[in-house]
């Protein structure tokens, strides 16, 4: 069984997803998201979620013609050209022409205008309340990603600059996500819709990183008009702690967990 699922920015495609992963409980489940090479922080998200789940890479589109055997998610996102996917779409459909439980699912907000989401989907279900303009796929949204991998923060500097992003001070945004590393070796993940609300940043259920620079995914992406990148880059690199800071912060905290202090190598 494949499920596509596509829609808006912010809309809870991947929300979606896990609530239908906790209902059906599917064994076999397999999730890809298209064109998010750069920063998979959805994938990543759900696979703390849900261990078994087997998360592709981009690239890996062949593998959805492997098994007909459980269900894949496949999550469109929004800037994605739905024709553009169509090949793939219609590929994997005629491989599972025997099961008749092919989906196309736009997650959508209540009493939206007409998009190209209610021509392409054969279901649709409401998802949060975002004002979509009517223009949306004129004039659609900027992005701005920012990769951070090894990059770690002073907790209160990333509160603050959060606070800041919602409040609107690098520019009108409509979404932001990320998962950002901190001092204490926590990665945290950072969720906000604009006109929703949005809880503080959560910790990831991952291991904590105690020596050296993590080596793991880390990004921020922000969906909005009129954005400040270059601020928004600048003040980043200031939250950032320096080799030094993050070699004191992480030796103290080894010592209050006991663990053997890190051996810096010269």
């Amino acid at each position: 069984m494949l499920v596509a699922v596509s829609g808006p920015p912010g809309v809870g495609k991947t929300h979606w997803i896990a609530q239908h992963l906790r209902q059906h409980n599917p064994e076999n489940a397999r999730y890809l998201s298209p064109k998010t090479e750069t920063l998979p922080l959805d994938a990543a998200w759900l696979g703390t979620e849900f261990p078994s789940l087997r998360v592709l890479q981009p690239g890996q589109e062949a593998q959805l013609l492997d098994s007909l055997e459980g269900i894949t998610y496949l999550e469109l996102p929004w800037y994605l050209d739905l024709a553009g996917i169509e090949p793939l779409l219609q590929q994997t459909e005629c491989v599972r022409v025997a099961s008749p439980e092919e989906n196309r699912v736009a997650i959508l907000p209540p009493n939206s205008p007409e998009t190209p989401w209610h021509n392409w989907a054969n279901q649709t279900h409401s998802g949060n309340p975002l004002p979509l303009p009517p223009d949306f796929h004129a004039s659609p949204p900027q992005v701005h990603r920012s990769q951070l991998n090894g990059q770690v923060f002073d907790f209160a500097s990333l509160a603050v600059f959060w606070y800041e992003l919602l409040q609107g001070a690098y520019g009108e945004v409509i979404r932001a996500k990320g998962i950002l590393e901190i001092a204490s070796g926590e990665a945290v993940y950072g969720d906000f819709v604009q006109g929703q609300i949005n809880e503080e940043f959560a910790a990831l259920d991952w291991p904590q990183w105690l020596q050296g620079r993590p080596q793991r995914l880390s990004g921020l992406e922000i969906c909005g008009y009129q954005l400040q990148r270059e601020a928004i880059v600048q003040t980043l690199d200031d939250c950032c702690l320096s080799d030094e800071q993050l070699h004191h912060y992480q030796q103290q905290i080894r010592a209050s967990l006991d663990l053997e202090p890190e051996v810096t190598v010269v």
